[in-house]
C-alpha cells in the first residue's frame, strides 16, 4: 500500500513538473510553439508592424517540431508570427506580450491561423475570440492563399533562372481562378467578423479591427460602411480621443475631397527639426507635393525623376514631399539616404490627413498647385510626372 501511494506521488509530481510554466523574468517574453505536419527547416518569424511596414525582430528554424522567441519588452506590444516557406498563407499569426509572458503554440498545420495561442494576457484572449468566430471559412482561405501565394513566389516573386513567360502566364492564370474563388468567401469572412464586432467587448483587438476595416473604405473595397458606422456608436468617448479612435472618426467621416480644379487645402506639417510648417509657407509659388512611404520601391525610383524636376524649375517650384511613417523611422531614413529640400511629415495615420483631402491612393502619388493655390495635376506613380509638370510650367 505505501509504494503505491509513494509511486502516485512521484507521478503527480512529475505530471506538475510536466505542466509548470517556464519561469520568465520581469522584463522579457518567451513563446514556445510545437507543431505537427510541418517539416523541419521551416523558417518561422517573429515581426511588428510600423505604420504598414514590417520589421523583422527575429527568425527561428523548425527543429523535432519546435521553436521558440525570446526578448526583451518593456510595455504590452502586438507581434506577428509568420513563415514565407511553401505552403504558409502570406498572413500571420497575432500575439500580444508583456513583461513576464510565457506563450505556448500549438499547431497541426502550416494554415497558421489555426495554431492554438495559450497564454494569461488578457489581450490575447480577445485576439483568440476574433480568431475562432471565422472558423471553419477561414481555414478553407488559407488554403486559398498559400495555393496563391506559392504560384506568385514560383513565378514573380523568387522565380528560378529557368522561368519563362510561359510558365508565368500559366502561374497568372492559376492566381486569377483562385482569386475568383476566394472572393465571396472573403465577403463571408468580412460580414461574420462584422457581426461578430456589434457583441464583443470593444477592446484593443476590436479596435485594431476597426481600424484596419475603415481604412478601407477609401479604396472602394469596404462596401459595409453603413455597418461600420452602426458599430461606431459602440466606441466610448474615451477610445474614440486615442489614436486609433481618431483615426476612425476620420475615415469614416471623411473631410471633402480636393480635385483639379478646386482651391488647395493645408495642413499642420512638421520637418526634421520639428518646427510647424504649412504650405501656405510658399504661396506664389509651384508647389509639387510628393506623397510617399518607406518599404516604397517606387517612391525610391521617383527620387531622381522629382530632383531633375526641383532643378529645372527651381526658380518657380517647390517641392514638399510628405511622408506617412513613424517619426523616428522617417528621420532615420532620411538622414542616412541623405534625402534633400523639404522633407515634411503629418505624424497622423496614413491616409488620414492631407492624403485622404488630396484623395491619394496608392503612392507615390503627386499634386501639383498653382501660385494662386488651385489644383492643377494628380497623378499616381511617376512615369507622367514630367510630362505633367513641364505642361503647365512651360507656358510661363
Amino acid at each position: 500500500m505505501k509504494t503505491c501511494i509513494f509511486i502516485m506521488v512521484i507521478a503527480m509530481g512529475m505530471m506538475s513538473a510536466c505542466n509548470r510554466k517556464p519561469s520568465v523574468p520581469e522584463g522579457e517574453f518567451l513563446i514556445q510553439g510545437e507543431l505537427k505536419d510541418v517539416p523541419d527547416g521551416t523558417v518561422l518569424r517573429l515581426d511588428k508592424s510600423n505604420k504598414g511596414l514590417i520589421e523583422t525582430l527575429a527568425k527561428d528554424t523548425l527543429k523535432d517540431g519546435k521553436f521558440s522567441f525570446r526578448d526583451t519588452i518593456s510595455s504590452l506590444r502586438n507581434l506577428m508570427i509568420g513563415s514565407m516557406d511553401q505552403g504558409f498563407p502570406p498572413d500571420w499569426l497575432e500575439v500580444w506580450v508583456k513583461p513576464g509572458t510565457y506563450m505556448r503554440i500549438t499547431g497541426k498545420s502550416k494554415l497558421i491561423l489555426s495554431w492554438r495561442v495559450e497564454s494569461d494576457v488578457p489581450e490575447q484572449a480577445d485576439e483568440n475570440s476574433f480568431v475562432d468566430c471565422l472558423m471553419p471559412e477561414q481555414m478553407e482561405m488559407m488554403a486559398y492563399m498559400a495555393d496563391e501565394y506559392d504560384w506568385l513566389k514560383k513565378a514573380y516573386f523568387f522565380p528560378a533562372d529557368d522561368v519563362d513567360a510561359a510558365f508565368k502566364k500559366k502561374a497568372w492564370a492559376k492566381v486569377d481562378s483562385i482569386r475568383k474563388l476566394e472572393k465571396p468567401l472573403q465577403a463571408v469572412l468580412t460580414e461574420k467578423e462584422l457581426d461578430f464586432m456589434k457583441t464583443a467587448p470593444v477592446s484593443k483587438t476590436w479596435m485594431k479591427r476597426m481600424l484596419w476595416f475603415t481604412s478601407l473604405l477609401h479604396t472602394g473595397r469596404m462596401p459595409y460602411e453603413a455597418e461600420l458606422k452602426e458599430l461606431y456608436t459602440r466606441i466610448p468617448e474615451a477610445e474614440r480621443q486615442t489614436v486609433n479612435g481618431q483615426a476612425i472618426t476620420k475615415y469614416l467621416f471623411p473631410l471633402p475631397t480636393v480635385e483639379v480644379g478646386d482651391q488647395m487645402v493645408d495642413g499642420d506639417l512638421y520637418d526634421m527639426e520639428g518646427k510647424l510648417r504649412h504650405l501656405s509657407e510658399f504661396k506664389g509659388r509651384y508647389i509639387l507635393l510628393d506623397f510617399w512611404s518607406l518599404g516604397c520601391g517606387a517612391c525610391v525610383y521617383s527620387v531622381p525623376v522629382v530632383k531633375r524636376i526641383c532643378s529645372q524649375y527651381a526658380d518657380r517650384l517647390t517641392v514638399v514631399c510628405i511622408n506617412e511613417n513613424l517619426e523616428k523611422d522617417w528621420k532615420k531614413y532620411v538622414v542616412e539616404e541623405k534625402l534633400e529640400g523639404n522633407q515634411w511629415t503629418e505624424l497622423l495615420p496614413a491616409n488620414t490627413g492631407l492624403s485622404a483631402r488630396y484623395n491619394i491612393d496608392g503612392i507615390p502619388a503627386f499634386v501639383l498647385i498653382s501660385p494662386d493655390g488651385i489644383v492643377l495635376e494628380k497623378c499616381s506613380g511617376y512615369s507622367s510626372l514630367v510630362e505633367r509638370v513641364t505642361k503647365h510650367l512651360s507656358q510661363r
